[in-house]
Parts: structure tokens; sequence; C-alpha cells
């Protein structure tokens, strides 16, 4: 199907009206100097040279070459559909534990921040291998499908932080479950899962549930993050999280189910060492599966096909010239010219010149325009620099709402870590500039796990930190003055009064404990985990 990049370039065929006029008028003008010798034939032999039908001839296929020229600006392209591509891969199924616990730093600088690493790094390995992730904590979700796009892999990965499930806790199971549906019914081969969890508050049913997906061919492997002695677990808003009796909660992590669950998944299992030993272990487990032939539907660029109007645009004139008139040669001499500057104005109208003529208008500061621009040769674009430039121009211009969109639709269009990371550290800047500390300390980690090398990342990153480190400090003294007020308040209360008042309330906590244990017949049951 036949469609149009630059559909704006049409407004140029209007530029055919005062074209078709000045022909008409000279037409006219010419009859009435034929007219004013009275004989036409006394006419003809002082014009020798001139044909009214070539005239018309000559001006036709000018104005067609025009035409061509045009439709040639607006760059013609044909889509081409999609077609099935052959390929000998693995489907392979991550699933990334996003709980409280994973934030825990006893794996520098955290559980999950080391767990993404290691995504990162093996899934570049995995060339032809179709890849899926699963995000789980109190349940699972999908956080990207089966898919050969590996490009979109960072996009999926950076936003997987513990606030992207609702329930909290640790249920491997039910993410093994959505593995399984996950997969084609029609065969279970060829497959694998790769859980990346501490392990922590599991039961019997991840082990049962591995064991039955293993019967149908799928190899789980499980990789565990932690230290068996524990770490206490940051709060995002800062501190520390604590137990209902306010004391520091400790998250240990669960060796052995990580191990039985590898064990009944027909897998490897491994403690975290370093990166490159964990990535390469299971890679060397993966390439060791059968392989098949797997077909994928793949989209098909869009063929440019301007040169053809050019080359019809280039042959009218051929003819136009070789159509004899009076002058020829200097005619001649003017078509070609004319011709060859407007071939050279299409070949210009491409998005690289309007990335020029964008990143100019911005040297200048005329952000409005270079916006205008990057935009233009965004459009239909694979290239994430026009959207990368298209950010830069709108925070210039205070939108940072919209600077944000063409970020993340930049995100998904760049191919290497280094790109990433740079789009990602461009995010960090303007969430710090709008004092959105959380939000901006979250792009410059993904940043500096895409790129270590980004030192920009780290410095703005250590900054942020500290600002965030300043505001946590004066809240808590803040509270502290509060608190202080409070109890000045309170002090008016006499000591009499108070002891009553404590010994009620004592009184009140023993009732409801003796009612809660009278119908359970028990002390108290277990509180529920949030970590």
């Amino acid at each position: 199907m036949l469609n149009f990049q630059f559909i704006e370039y049409f407004f140029a065929l209007l530029l055919l009206i005062p074209v078709i006029w000045a022909f008409w008028y000279s037409k006219k003008k010419k009859q009435k100097i034929t007219k004013l010798f009275g004989n036409d034939i006394f006419y003809k032999k002082l014009s020798p040279l001139y044909s009214s039908k070539k005239y018309s001839v000559k001006f036709f296929l000018l104005a067609a070459a025009l035409f061509f020229l045009i439709i040639a600006l607006s760059n013609p392209r044909i889509a081409g559909g999609k077609k099935e591509v052959l390929r000998n891969g693995i489907d392979v199924i991550f699933a990334l534990d996003v709980s409280n616990s994973m934030l825990a730093a006893d794996v520098n600088p955290s559980r999950l921040e080391r767990a993404k690493q290691v995504m990162y790094s093996l899934i570049n390995k995995l060339g032809n291998d179709r890849i899926g992730i699963i995000i789980f904590a109190g349940k699972a979700y999908m956080q990207m499908p089966l898919s050969s796009d590996h490009s979109v892999v960072p996009m999926f990965l950076s936003s997987a932080t513990p606030q992207s499930v609702p329930t909290q806790g640790t249920d491997i199971s039910s993410a093994l479950k959505m593995c399984n549906v996950s997969f084609s019914d029609d065969e279970k081969s060829y497959k694998s899962v790769i859980i990346l969890s501490d392990g922590e508050e599991q039961d019997e049913n991840a082990v049962k549930q591995a064991g039955l997906m293993s019967e149908s061919g799928i190899v789980i492997n499980t990789v565990g993050f932690g230290s068996l002695q524990g770490a206490t677990i940051p709060e995002p808003e800062g501190g520390i999280k604590t137990d209902e009796n306010g004391d520091p909660v400790i998250s240990k992590y669960n060796r052995a189910t990580m191990l039985q669950i590898a064990k009944a998944g027909n897998g490897i299992f491994m403690d975290y060492t370093t990166n490159n030993n964990v990535v390469e272990s299971l890679y060397s487990e993966l390439t060791n599966l059968d392989k098949k032939e797997i077909k994928d539907e793949t989209l098909i660029d869009y063929t440019s096909i301007f040169q053809i109007f050019i080359l019809l645009s280039f042959l009218l004139v051929v003819i136009e010239i070789i159509t004899g008139e009076k002058k020829r040669k200097f005619k001649k001499a003017v078509s070609l010219a004319t011709l060859f500057f407007v071939c050279n104005s299409t070949i210009a109208q491409s998005s690289n010149e309007l990335l020029v003529s964008g990143n100019n208008e911005y040297k200048t500061g005329n952000y409005q325009k270079a916006a205008d621009y990057y935009l233009k040769a965004s459009v239909n674009n694979d290239d994430y620099i026009p959207d990368f430039n298209l950010s830069t121009a709108l925070f210039r211009l205070n939108k940072t709402d919209e600077a944000l969109k063409a970020l993340n639709s930049a995100l998904k269009k760049a191919k290497t870590n280094a790109d990433l990371s740079d789009i990602h550290y461009n995010i960090g800047v303007i969430y710090q500039n709008n004092n959105k500390l959380a939000e901006c300390i979250v792009a410059y980690k993904n940043a500096l796990i895409l790129n270590p090398d980004n030192e920009d990342a780290r410095q703005n990153l250590q900054k942020a930190l500290r600002k965030q480190k300043q505001n946590d400090s004066e809240n808590k003294k803040k509270e502290k003055n509060e608190a202080n007020q409070n109890k000045s308040r309170s002090s008016k209360i006499t000591k009499e009064d108070a002891e009553n008042k404590l010994q009620a309330l004592q009184q009140q906590e023993k009732n409801i404990r003796g009612k809660i244990n009278k119908k359970s017949g028990t002390e108290g049951s277990k509180p529920v985990k949030d970590w």
C-alpha cells in the first residue's frame, strides 16, 4: 500500500496554479502579437522556428516534471506488511522478584539491582531466543510477553520496582504458574524459566509447581540473592522497615527453597557471586537445551520509491529539451540547472537535514523552531535521536511533561546500552530539576546499570542522594520539634491523671487480647509479612 511520509509538501502543488496561469497569459499575449501582423502567413515567415503546438507540449512537459518532483519530495513509500522469519532458538521467561525484601543491601547496591544487571547481561547474549519477563511479589504480573525484540527489555526492566505490584510478599508458585500459561500450549519443550529471588517466606507449593512443569519439559533455573545473615530493608521514604513491635525487620536469604525449586525443575541453582559467573553459567545451561525452528512474524520496513518519481521528472525534462523551439541551447542549460537544483532539494528533505536544521535553531536559542524540526524528523523514524533532541528543546521551553514523553519514545527506539543510559540520565535531570528526588534517583540508577561508566549520572546520583538525606534530616527535625510541642502540651496533665489514664489503657488492651485469645484458642496469630 502506497503512503507518503511528508504529506505537508503536497501544498507545493498549489504552485501549479500560478504556473498554469502564466502559460495561459503567455498564450494570450502571443495571440495578440500575431493579430498585430494581420496575417498568420506573414507572422510565420518572420518567426519560422516558433510552433504553437510545441510550445504547449513543452509547457505541459515541464508542469508534469514539477508535479512528479513535488510527489518525490513527499517521499512516497510502500509498506512491506509482514513475513514469516525462521529462527533456531528457545523461549526463556525471567521471573523477577520485586518484593520489598529485594531492596536489602547485603548484595551491593541491592538484591534487586543485581538481579536486573544479571538479566541485562544474559539477554544481550541470547540472540535468536524469545524473551519474556514476569515480576512477582505477593502475586505475579506479566511485565513483557514473549518477544524476539530484545531492544524493549531495558524499558520494561527500568519500571520493575516494588511499587509496580500492589501486593507485597514473595509467592514464587504464582510466578511459576504464570510462566507456565505464558508458554505455548502445544509444546512445552525448548523452554526455560529463570527465577531471580531471595526465596524468603515460601511454602512447598513452589516446589510442587516446579515439579509439574518439569514433567512437561520446562527447565527451571534459579538464582538466589542475599546472605544467610540477612539485612535490613530500606523504606522508600527513608529509614528501615520495622515489625509490629517497632523492631527492625531482618530479611534473610532462603537458600534451601531456591535449591529445592531448581532441583524439582530439573535445572541449575546458583548463589549470586558475580555477574560474570552467574551469566556464563546460565548461558551455558541454556545453550545446552535443544533448539527448534520457530516462525516469527516480523514487520518489513517501508520501502521508499521517490527515486521513481525523480526519474520520471528527469525524463520529462529531457523530452522537453529535445523538443525544438528558439534559443534551445540557452533553455537547455536553464532546464538542466533547474532539474539538478530541485533534485538536490528533494534529496535534502530527509530526516538528517531536518535534524541539522533543528540543531542550527537550537544553537541560536530558537528552541520552539528547533522542537518543530525535531518533531518532523521523528515521524516514522526508527532512530531515537530526533526524539532525544526534541526532549532537550522542550526542556528548554519548560515543557517537562512533553519532554518526558519524548524521552519515553526515545527509550523504545534506542538499541545500545550507552544510548539508553543517556536517555535515563536526561529523565533524571528533568525529575531533579522539578525536585522529584525519588524519581530522579531511580532514573540515575537505571543509567548506571546500563552504563557503569556514565560519570555524569554517578555525580548527579550522589547529589540527589545527599539532597534526599538532607530532606530526611529536616523532616525528622521538624517531627521532633512537633513531638516536643505535643509533649509540652501534655505536661499540663497532672502526674496522677496520667497514671490513671495509663492504667485504664492497659486494662482495655488486656480485655481486647483476652477476647481475641478466647475466640481463636491461641495466644495470637503470626502477623502477615509485607516484604
